[in-house]
C-alpha cells in the first residue's frame, strides 16, 4: 500500500523529508550529468527510490517542491496549508473589525484590523490574523453591504 506525501503528517518530520527528498534529486542529477546519463534519469530513479518506500509522489509535486526550495531555501518546503483543529474566529473580535471597516470614513482592511486589534488587546480578546479578517469581511459583511445598497 502506497502513502501519498501529502498524507504524511505536519510538522518537522514531513519538512525533512520534503529535503531529503530534494537533496537526493539533486545528488542523482549530479550522478547522472557525471556518467553522461540520458536527461531524466534521476526524476525516474527517485521516483522509483520513493514508491519502493511506500511513497507516491507526483512529478509535478516534485518539481513544485524544487521550485520551493530554490526560491525560498527550506523555508519554502514548509506545508503552509492550514491546520485541521484550528479555533474559530473570535466573534468579538470580528465585529470589531466590521465596525471599524463599516466607518464613513472607510478605512482599508489593514486599518480596520488594526483598530480592531488595539480594542482587543484593551478586552483580552484572541486577536484574528488579517486574513481571516479578509475572508470574514469578504462571506460576510460585503455580500449583506451589497444587498443594503441596492447593488447587484
Amino acid at each position: 500500500m502506497t502513502q501519498s506525501a501529502r498524507r504524511q503528517p505536519h510538522g518537522h518530520g514531513r519538512l525533512l523529508s520534503r529535503l531529503e527528498i530534494i537533496r537526493r534529486w539533486n545528488e542523482l542529477e549530479g550522478a547522472a550529468a557525471r556518467t553522461q546519463r540520458p536527461r531524466g534519469q534521476a526524476k525516474k530513479q527517485l521516483l522509483a527510490e520513493l514508491e519502493s518506500r511506500g511513497i507516491s509522489l507526483s512529478l509535478s509535486t516534485l518539481y513544485n517542491w524544487r521550485r520551493a526550495f530554490l526560491a525560498d531555501g527550506v523555508k519554502g518546503l514548509a506545508d503552509h496549508r492550514a491546520r485541521k483543529g484550528r479555533q474559530p474566529p473570535d466573534k468579538r473580535f470580528m465585529r470589531a473589525v466590521q465596525r471599524e471597516y463599516e466607518l464613513p470614513e472607510m478605512l482599508s482592511m489593514e486599518a480596520a484590523h488594526m483598530m480592531a486589534r488595539r480594542e482587543a488587546r484593551k478586552r483580552g480578546w484572541r486577536i484574528c490574523t488579517l486574513r481571516e479578517s479578509c475572508q470574514y469581511i469578504r462571506r460576510k459583511v460585503l455580500p449583506a453591504m451589497r444587498r443594503g445598497s441596492g447593488a447587484v
